[in-house]
């Protein structure tokens, strides 16, 4: 998963896939659009080009969005069969065409298939979506930015930043508190942006921790130490295209001085 918007380490784990014959599904949920190189005096890539599936989001909160639903992308001819079978009722391939000229009013449910289309009215708003979305990317790039500016000297935060061989997404800008810093914890901070009007989330509680995996697998939050070490740390602050200059200012003015009200 290219987690935030930032793309992962592409080619390492394309390696991986080929040493263990392996195939490779990018959620690419925050990454649309993205891109990555291995060293600048190559192309750029855009993130997808090298998995045999990429998935994609197109929630309301999403970089481009249709309200609800998704996308998944692939080269092969075979999966790309597979995965409209069974996202219409497991019915033939032959059913795609049947509102066709080429079609047939006769269809053969093949497998056991479920309902996962992206509707036409959901579909013709990602159309729209999809020809705004370098601009919509220009805007949250600029407002992280500016977010970089204004809270980089605030002392209490880790704050996000893209990799020299990355294009980042900013579908999410998340901070991490420097908590041997603070007297009170992320709840608190969260708690007091909101009573200010201003909603945050969290990005996300490691899955292990969650209570299905701990009591189905009994995981224990210390088995992956990376990630329950960063959970209690991590906050996403509000970002989006509509965003205006004084909501930022609001943003940047309320985290500071709950930070430094809260200092040890």
């Amino acid at each position: 998963m290219h987690y935030g918007g930032q793309v992962v380490d592409v080619p390492g784990i394309t390696a991986l896939a080929r040493k263990y014959q392996l195939k490779v599904i990018e959620d690419a949920a925050h990454c649309c659009p993205a891109h990555y190189r291995e060293n600048p005096s190559e192309p750029w890539k855009s993130v997808g080009t090298a998995a045999d599936i990429s998935c994609y989001s197109f929630y309301a909160n999403k970089t481009i969005t249709t309200g609800e639903g998704g996308m998944a992308c692939t080269q092969e001819d075979a999966l790309a069969d597979r995965m409209r079978i069974m996202s219409l009722h497991g019915i033939s391939r032959d059913a795609w065409k049947r509102f066709t000229a080429d079609g047939s009013w006769y269809y053969e449910i093949v497998a056991p298939g479920f309902k996962y289309n992206l509707t036409d009215v959901a579909s013709s708003i990602g159309l729209h979506q999809l020809r705004r979305a370098d601009d919509l990317h220009r805007r949250r790039t600029a407002l992280a930015e500016e977010y970089h500016r204004r809270l980089g000297t605030l002392e209490e935060v880790i704050l996000p930043k893209a990799h020299p061989d990355r294009v980042h997404s900013w579908h999410l800008y998340v901070i991490r508190l420097k908590l041997d810093r603070l007297r009170i914890d992320r709840a608190e901070v969260i708690q007091q942006l909101k009573q200010r009007g201003i909603g945050t989330s969290v990005h996300w509680m490691p899955l292990h921790m969650h209570p299905y995996y701990r009591e189905t697998y009994g995981y224990r939050p210390e088995e992956l130490p990376q990630a329950a070490g960063l959970y209690p740390q991590i906050i996403s602050l509000p970002l989006f295209p509509d965003m205006n200059e004084g909501q930022l200012d609001f943003v940047v003015q309320s985290l500071t001085e709950v930070l430094r009200a809260g200092r040890k």
